[in-house]
């Protein structure tokens, strides 16, 4: 059964090919924000992709532990420089 993220997708797809964009576009542009989440290293220090900060994004942070393991402490420790 869909988890509330899911739902969501499926929810905002819908809405977006009802208004006449193509489902390829829709899709690319999905893997594309993905992408950019995971070679965050490419736009930092400037710039720091991340997910959208939604409660719903518990099952996003289960099947990418990588972001809590690499960006999460290195964000944290920027934080600190910038307030030192």
């Amino acid at each position: 059964m869909p988890g509330p993220i899911e739902n969501a997708i499926h929810l905002e797809v819908a809405q977006r090919h009802q208004s006449g964009e193509s489902l390829r576009s829709i899709s690319a542009e999905m893997h594309l924000s993905y992408e950019t989440v995971q070679n965050w290293r490419d736009y930092w220090p400037a710039q720091l992709p991340m997910p959208h900060p939604s409660p719903r994004n518990k099952l996003w942070l289960i099947r990418n532990p990588w972001f809590e393991e690499d960006v999460i402490p290195v964000l944290r420790q920027h934080s600190v420089s910038l307030m030192a």
